[in-house]
This record gives structure tokens, sequence and C-alpha cells, in this order.
């Protein structure tokens, strides 16, 4: 029984290096690593702060930049905040979901930020990974210890909101 579950873990793994293209074993999440790799991106922005490989993917660090961020990002229909952290290891598991997500909705904005570098953002989180979803510029959902299953689901429902739905909601 145990020989099965390792080689399926072992397809599973060889599956993601593959759709990687990288061979890397483990799934980069602290925001520095994140952010070393999103830069290396040719369409990766200038700013230290912030760090995008695809247009509504970013990394922050700093309160400041992700009370910025969140500013920007009043206009967007839907904004997805993974609260992680480096040490985390469900948080390295939940990364290539978000940016399975990111390509799915590319008219909603995802954001990575690590809970140690947002000590008053990350004040009242219990978990990691924690996912915050916000639509127009307003936290509407948050899910504790995120699955995966969970993070798609919750981003498909607020996505399919219509804003006039989202304003009678109260």
């Amino acid at each position: 029984f145990f020989s099965l579950i390792k080689e399926e873990r072992k397809k599973e793994r060889k599956k993601r290096e593959k759709m990687r293209g990288d061979g890397e074993e483990e799934i980069a999440f602290s925001v520095s690593d994140l952010s070393s790799s999103l830069s290396s991106s040719s369409l990766s922005s200038s700013s230290s702060s912030t760090t995008t490989t695809q247009r509504n993917v970013s990394v922050i660090k700093g309160e400041e930049s992700f009370k910025k961020k969140l500013d920007e990002t009043k206009g967007k229909q839907l904004v997805v905040v993974n609260f992680g952290a480096s040490w985390c290891k469900h948080c390295h598991k939940l990364s290539p979901s978000v940016f399975d997500e990111a390509e799915k909705y590319p008219n909603s904005e995802f954001i990575f930020t690590d809970v140690d570098l947002l000590p008053e953002t990350a004040k009242f989180m219990r978990w990691t990974p924690t996912v915050g979803i916000y639509k127009f510029g307003r936290k509407v959902d948050e899910i504790e210890q995120c699955k995966i299953r969970q993070l798609k689901d919750r981003v498909w429902l607020w996505s399919d909101l219509k804003e006039t739905r989202f304003e009678s909601r109260g």
C-alpha cells in the first residue's frame, strides 16, 4: 500500500517538474525566493517591493507596499492575497495552484506575501496559509488553512459575481 502511495507521489512530482521545466523538487514560497525567481522573468517590473511575472501576479514585501497595492487594485473586480510563510509546508504546496488560478482569471489580481513581513496586517491571522479575497477594495472572504480545492472554489465563486450583486450583498 505504501509503495503505491510513494509511486503516485513520484509520478506527481515528475509531472510538476515537467510542467515547471526547472527540475526543482521543492516549490519555493518564501517571498525572497518568489521575488528573485519572478524578477528573472522577462515581464518583471523594476519595482523592488512588487514583482510580477504575469500581469496579474505580484509579490509584496512590507506593510506600505501591501496597502499601496490594495489601493491600486480597488478598481479590479477580484484580488486574491495569499498570506503564507517561508517555514510553512502547506504554503509551498498551495503556491502552484495560485499561479494556475491566476492564469484562469486574467482580469483578477493575485498577490503573494509573507506574514512575517506584514506584522500589522497579519496580527489577527491564526493559520497559514490564509487566503484573503477582496472585491472592489473590500475584504469579502478569508480562508484559513487554505486547501487547493477551497482556493479554486472560492476564486470561482467570487469571480463569478457581478458588481451589482456584490453591492446588494450588504
